[in-house]
């Protein structure tokens, strides 16, 4: 009788049950047609997720779950394996076909596809329904209906809900910038002034109605917290998470397209979210580790498995899966066009250099009344232009 050698594959991933539950129920189903390959998941904070260093921790994993807007500068550094050379060209084609809004697009650099996504998210509405409907408060569609809502629930002794701690005003600052019309690109110039003045003040007016503990949470924190208290009815922006809609829930959150900053419906461009999975180039395991990422990553287990332990899949067939969407609150058919048209921000190599720097100036403006604007505008214009590569190539199709 002869045995297989046992091989281990370590990955990393964020700590959130949106992430982690299906990796972790994902295991015991793999090994069934794979039991020579053992899987072991650890968890980072969602900061390090989205603002860490990947490069200190390539050495130590086979796959990591990354973020998009890393993917330029992990194309320079050579981080990733181009898993064209590794993944079946169907599961490729699939996921260029199918996968939800931009997230297929968003892996690709430079002629090579270095994640498969494997989650997708994207900036969206929130709401409490007990509460609105209770009060006879509608949905705002408008940004002018957003200001009018707030008042409303500002006369009560209320507030409005709104993840604003240093990463998430800058991606709400993202999301409004590309909705008024001046979105930043690889190949552009940073937003032009009357915008970026417009989308500060559209920031500061809606900070002024938020809850006094805002300034510390991501939309993680900002969801618990409309949980498990009654004084917020409304989130204009934060990233989806289709675990707070769930039926087991005894109060469940209600997601939504975001409102028209410009007034002018739909509304378009919530930042484009989500999660990727990549193979590093320090792995020795390279095809083991492509084996499972097609696993976690294939139709058929992100439209069942995957969400039923509370994924949020990519593939765009498992948001269209009506027992899912019944399951969790609606929370696919109601967000699915949002994402669909998700706005992809840069994800040139220097991008992230700009990023982190850009964070506490423009948290700065939003928070406080002694920053200048103009200042700052001249500031951040040099820092993306001097962040940028002379070229961003990137693809959309093979």
């Amino acid at each position: 009788m002869s045995y297989e050698k046992s091989t281990r594959i370590k990955g990393l991933a964020w700590d959130h049950e949106r992430c982690c539950g299906p990796l972790d129920a994902s295991i015991p189903l793999f090994k069934k047609d794979n039991p020579h390959i053992e899987i072991q998941w650890d968890k980072q904070p969602l900061s390090a997720f989205g603002e860490g260093d990947l490069n200190q921790v390539l050495k130590q994993y086979d796959l990591l779950i990354i973020d998009h807007p890393f993917i330029g500068e992990a194309s320079e550094g050579n981080y990733f394996h181009d898993l064209k050379n590794l993944l079946p060209d169907g599961l490729i084609e699939a996921h260029s076909l199918d996968a939800v809004g931009p997230s297929f697009e968003s892996y690709c650099h430079n002629e090579q596809l270095l994640a498969l996504p494997i989650d997708t998210a994207s900036q969206v509405a929130v709401s409490r329904p007990d509460i609105m409907e209770s009060q006879g408060w509608h949905l705002p569609r408008t940004y002018q209906e957003l200001i009018e809502l707030s008042k409303a629930v500002q006369k009560k002794g209320l507030y409005i809900g709104y993840p604003a701690a240093d990463i998430d005003i800058m991606c709400s600052y993202l999301t409004i910038s590309a909705a008024l019309g001046s979105p930043l690109k690889d190949d552009g110039a940073f937003t032009d002034f009357t915008t970026f003045s417009k989308t500060i003040g559209m920031l500061k007016e809606m900070l002024s109605f938020a809850h006094p503990d805002s300034l510390e949470w991501n939309p993680i924190q900002c969801y618990d917290y409309m949980i498990e208290h009654d004084d917020i009815p409304y989130s204009p922006l934060g990233f989806g998470y289709l675990n707070y809609s769930a039926s087991a829930f005894s109060t469940k959150l209600s997601f939504h397209n975001i409102v028209a900053f410009n007034n002018e419906l739909p509304a378009r461009c919530g930042l484009l979210g989500g999660a990727g999975i990549a193979i590093s180039k320090h792995s020795d395991k390279p095809q083991e580790a492509a084996k499972y990422l097609a696993f976690l990553c294939s139709p058929e287990y992100q439209s069942s498995g995957y969400i039923f332990a509370g994924g949020q899949p990519a593939f765009g067939a498992a948001w269209r899966n009506k027992q899912a969407d019944e399951q969790f609150g609606h929370f696919f058919s109601q967000t699915l066009e949002a994402t669909e048209h998700a706005y992809l921000r840069p994800r040139f190599s220097g991008f992230m250099t700009f990023f982190r720097s850009a964070m506490p100036v423009i948290a700065s403006l939003v928070t406080s009344d002694s920053g200048n604007t103009t200042h700052a505008w001249k500031d951040l214009s040099e820092r993306f232009k001097t962040c940028q590569p002379s070229q961003a190539k990137t693809i959309k199709d093979f």
